[in-house]
Order: structure tokens, then sequence, then C-alpha cells
């Protein structure tokens, strides 16, 4: 049987949402679903300290000092949030026989980067306990993403006496709605002993969407992407898929603005003789001072940057048929801050109404991870999906890094006239 595959309506997705539970899979050829996923993940910032930071609380030193503690040369932060409504439809007989079809709508933000453990210590410390000392702040680089998409992809199966096979291709549109991006190959940073002058040798580029134009939806630009991929079972334990997508493009306006520099330069501060004298004549000549050294050259003009595109290969064993599931996948996001990730996979299914699941992983985001999915059918074609990635950032976030939770909500309607699943 064949129900054990991974379910079409997902291939296109951008949660990761699975629902694995088989309960009715194939009594429906339609279905709706509305689905979410999240995740902030690093390899050296502690859970308590991403959990702080993106709800705007004060970090304190001690959760500085954890994090420092971890800290390599180069470390790594990355962040992805979507949230997403979909529509499948299985024809059961006609022209469109054995072809299935998507189509999905949703919003994703990401965010990803890479940063030294001296640029770590600037940040959050400031330069006055590194008086006399170099920080090396070059390899630093971030990137803020946000867009709206609607996709449509179509799966054609195609059954025979040994494999079942799959093969499906997609086709997105992307409204580029905000992107932020700054890369330092080159930077440091030189604090005198006595505070006297800071020495900064410094190489960067700074791109961004139009500034005035920042609101949510706002289409400064547009992308445009595809997706392909494959799937194939037997009739017993195997299964196996790889899949690549979301590969293409993204072009922002020619508003968008770009800065960029390549400098060394001396910054001696300034004499104050009188504090009751100082205005805002100044305070404009101190920003000057340290502009002209800075701020470099400035452009409008379009930006072009690649869609966050997908690379997943997995194997799946079925270990007690319709009921124990063993699976090992890789992937990889083409987006700052990601590197490869392996991931195992056991999923058991006691009751057709249930399902449980649990993983471990390495790479992505952050390091080591454990997740736990739990899957519920309510009856009448309604399921509920709820789980995380992050179990470790969950019970020991002073110690380990990882925050992330998806859920998906679907509901199975129009039940087939024919199963399309030969036994």
């Amino acid at each position: 049987m064949y129900d054990w595959l991974i379910p079409i309506f997902i291939w296109f997705s951008s949660t990761g949402v699975t629902d694995y539970s088989p309960k009715d899979r194939q009594e429906y050829n339609m279905q709706v679903h509305a689905t979410g996923s999240f995740e902030a993940n690093s390899n050296a910032l502690n859970a308590d300290m991403l959990r702080f930071f993106m709800a705007g609380r004060f970090i304190d030193n001690g959760m500085k000092d954890r994090s420092l503690k971890r800290m390599k040369d180069m470390n790594r932060i990355g962040l992805d949030a979507t949230v997403e409504f979909g529509f499948f439809h299985r024809p059961d007989s006609g022209f469109g026989k054995n072809w299935s079809y998507g189509i999905h709508v949703g919003q994703r933000y990401l965010f990803g980067g890479s940063f030294s453990k001296d640029a770590y210590q600037l940040g959050l410390y400031g330069n006055a306990p590194f008086a006399g000392q170099t920080l090396d702040l070059g390899g630093l680089h971030a990137t803020y993403l946000s867009y709206q998409y609607l996709n449509l992809g179509f799966v054609k199966e195609f059954h025979g006496e040994k494999w079942h096979k799959s093969i499906g291709f997609g086709a997105t549109y992307a409204n580029a709605n905000q992107f932020f991006s700054i890369s330092a190959p080159r930077a440091s940073i030189f604090t005198e002993q006595d505070g006297q002058y800071l020495d900064v040798d410094a190489q960067y580029a700074i791109h961004a969407n139009d500034a005035s134009k920042n609101k949510y939806f706002y289409p400064n630009g547009f992308g445009l992407a595809g997706s392909i991929e494959f799937s194939m079972t037997d009739r017993k334990r195997h299964a196996f898929h790889a899949k690549a997508s979301n590969f293409g493009f993204m072009r922002f306006n020619s508003f968008s603005s770009n800065r960029s520099l390549d400098t060394n330069f001396v910054f001696e501060g300034v004499q104050i003789d009188n504090l009751f004298k100082v205005n805002g004549a100044f305070f404009t000549d101190v920003v000057d001072s340290l502009g002209n050294g800075l701020l470099g050259s400035r452009g409008t003009g379009a930006r072009y940057m690649a869609m966050p595109g997908t690379v997943e290969i997995g194997y799946s064993y079925a270990a007690i048929p319709s009921k124990l599931f063993i699976s090992a996948l890789g992937d990889y996001c083409y987006f700052p801050g990601y590197v490869p990730r392996g991931t195992v996979r056991i999923t058991g299914i006691p009751d057709p109404f249930v399902s449980i699941s649990g993983a471990l992983s390495y790479g992505g985001r952050g390091g080591f991870n454990a997740g736990i999915d739990l899957g519920f059918h309510f009856g009448y074609g309604w399921h509920f999906t709820l789980g995380t990635q992050s179990v470790q950032g969950i019970v020991a976030e002073r110690l380990t890094s990882g925050l992330s939770g998806r859920f998906g909500l679907i509901k199975r309607f129009n039940k087939s006239k024919a199963t399309t699943n030969p036994q």
C-alpha cells in the first residue's frame, strides 16, 4: 500500500508541516489546509537570549556571558517564519486521472547571517573593555527578506507492478516586499589604550529596499521560481523522494538603495573646552567627522537576489507497515546562515487517529536539534498537527539554542468514487 507516502499536498509547501496520519487519506480526493512554522536558531546564541531579543526585552550580562562561552571564530544565526493556506485536488477520472494539483498562498520571513566572536563582543559589550586590542569583524554578513507568494503545483502518479512513482513540478510568483543585507568581508577596529583614538579598517556593502515603502505587502518588486520533485515507493517497505524547490530570482525595483565603503581611517574624537558652549553645530561636526570615514558612497538601483531555494533528499523504511516508519533526510536551503542538515526521524501510528514522530538533526541554522510532532484525526476529514524541531531549546534554554514550532489544520472532503491506489 502507498498510504504512508509523504502527502502530495505539502510537496510544494514552504512550512515543512507533514501529516502522517493515514486515516481517510484515500477516501477523499480534495483538501484544504492552513499551516504555519517558525524557527529561530543559532550554533552559538542560547535560546533564552534569542527569546528575549525577539521580544525586545533587556538582555542581562548573564545571558551575554553564557552565549559568549559557546562562541566560535565564526558563528551562524537564522530565522524562518511562514504562514500558508492551500488547496489540493486529485481528480477521480477523465483527463486528470492520476494527476493532482495544488495551490498555495502564504507569507514568509527569513533572516540569516554569520558573525565573528569579536563582532559579538563589540556589539554586546562595546569597545571600552578592549582598549589596546584589535577586534576582527571580518566575515560579517546578514540578510533579511520578506515576501508573499502564490504557488501552483502539479503531480503525475505512475502505478507499476513493483513501484509507485510520482513526479511533480510547480511555479511560484512572489511579491517582493522587504529586504536588507549587509556584508563586510574585511573589518577591524582598534581602540587606543587610553581611548584617545579609534583605528578603523573596513570594507562593506549595504543594500535595502526603498525605505519610504516599508509597509507590509507593498510591491517593491517581484520574484519567480520553479520546483521539481520525485518520489517512488514499492508495495512493501521502501520509499524515496528528492526535490529542488523554490529556485529562481527576486528583483527589487530601481528605488532600492545601496551603500559601499573600502577605507582605513583614524578617528581622534573632538576636544571640548567649555561644556556650556556645546551646541547643534558641535554635534554636526562630530557626525560629519564619523560620516566622512564610515558612510561611504551611496546610490539607488534595482537589486537582484536569489530566491531561498531548497534541496532535499529522503528515504523511508516501513519497519511495521502502516504502524512504524524510520526516515533519513538531508536538506540544504540556499540562504545565509544555513548549512547542510541531516535528520533521522521515527514515526509511530499507534492508532489510525493518532501519529507520533520524533527526530534528531544536526546542521541547518543551528547545531544538534531534537524534535517531536503529534498528529490527530478528529473524524469527518479533519486533521490537526502540532510540533517543534527544537525541544532542547525549551528544556535547556540557558545551555543550548533553538526556538521553533509548527502547526497544521487540514480538512479533507469530496469522497473518491474509486481508490487510485492499487493494493
